[in-house]
């Protein structure tokens, strides 16, 4: 097998994918209840191939909408119309029988109908002059029409990524409303709301005084388990090279890359281009050289960064966790106060740059943590 289709840095299926077994088995609860989810991580921790490979598993129909690019509310509107055109051809097997269902569903757009190398292709725009916000509800209460006499067990998902970026745009609120008037209405749609920038869900998803408020179940997606990691490493490299990997130099990828789902992957793809096994020295010698090569991006994002920040990040790297980061003994030594940390600090949490688990404070980004200890 291809070590691209064991290590994917992007969306990871079939043998690519590793564990995540309860996570599945949550969300596939959430699908057969009609329960609305929402699943957060930091970014590139899995959380698209996770809700993608429950889904395989149901078989059920599904619209995904990636709002990552979106730069303004029509922006959103249209991905939405356009995901909801690609989920009712995937849907509905007989499509020119059921065409006249499907405008008379979607009676306030223009629906045309186009044949391209042999598939059908549905287009949904709103008409001229009319408002995103009518337009998005009539939209997806026909969605729910459809989804409701074609879906698998009359229901389709409707998986909405990076659902953050939505809180950046003015009169965000009114999209959000509208999602909430069909979500706790309907018995055929069933949303997924995922998203790497939790202090924005949460000012989505828990603030009171907001339409989603309460809506969704939570997941917070943590670290795959070593256990399940060393497993599904062991078994690609029976696939390339006819034996498991040597117990130090798992040891050493799962401690260069902190288990974190997107460096484990970087690491291991680089691996499996060697024509032998490798010993810890090659898996070092790996990473090493991929951090040298991604030291003017990570530059370049620490840029955004205040100096205070910066400064704060820097010594939590370089101590690689801190139990008490606010501490004077801790602060002494890089001239920085205890307020002025704080600050800092709430910055780098809300940003994931920083987390804190049972042991303390860390840098969350392996590949930032040894840039900054250089």
């Amino acid at each position: 097998m291809e070590q691209l289709d064991l290590f994917p840095l992007y969306v990871a299926g079939g043998e690519a994918f590793c564990d995540r077994e309860k996570e599945r088995e949550w969300l596939k609860n959430n699908f057969y209840r009609n329960r609305h989810s929402l699943v957060m991580s930091p970014r590139r921790y899995g959380k698209t191939s996770l809700v993608f490979k429950a889904i395989e598993e149901e078989g059920y129909a599904y619209i995904h909408v990636d709002l990552f690019s979106c730069l303004n509310l029509p922006d959103v509107e249209k991905k939405i119309l356009d995901g909801i055109a690609l989920g009712i051809t995937a849907m509905i097997p007989k499509f020119n029988e059921a065409l006249q269902t499907i405008k008379k569903a979607l009676a306030h757009f223009h629906v045309a109908v186009s044949v391209f190398q042999g598939k059908i292709a549905l287009k949904i725009e709103r008409p001229e002059g009319k408002e995103t916000k009518p337009s998005l509800l009539h939209a997806l209460q026909g969605l729910e029409k459809l989804a409701a006499k074609f879906g698998k067990q009359k229901k389709i998902l409707f998986f909405l990524d990076e659902f953050q970026e939505l809180a950046a745009f003015a009169d965000a609120q009114s999209v959000e409303a509208i999602i909430r008037e069909v979500a706790q209405r309907t018995r055929s749609l069933c949303f997924i709301f995922s998203g790497s920038n939790r202090h924005l869900l949460a000012n989505i998803f828990e603030d009171s005084h907001k339409p989603l408020y309460s809506l969704c179940e939570k997941l917070n997606l943590g670290r795959i388990d070593a256990d399940s990691y060393i497993q599904h490493i062991n078994r690609a490299f029976t696939l390339k090279w006819g034996k498991t990997c040597e117990p130090a130099a798992v040891a050493k990828i799962l401690e260069l890359t902190a288990r974190h789902p997107y460096y484990v992957n970087v690491l291991c793809g680089h691996l499996w281009c060697r024509n032998t096994a490798p010993a810890v020295e090659q898996v070092q010698a790996t990473w090493d050289l991929y951090v040298t090569s991604e030291i003017s991006r990570v530059a370049q994002e620490l840029s955004k960064l205040s100096n205070n920040q910066k400064k704060l990040l820097i010594v939590l790297a370089k101590f690689g966790e801190v139990k008490e980061p606010l501490a004077q003994g801790f602060l002494g030594p890089i001239t920085l106060s205890a307020g002025s940390a704080r600050l800092a600090l709430h910055v780098l949490l809300n940003q994931d740059l920083v987390y804190q688990d049972q042991d303390g404070y860390k840098v969350l980004d392996p590949l930032f943590r040894d840039v900054l200890r250089r």
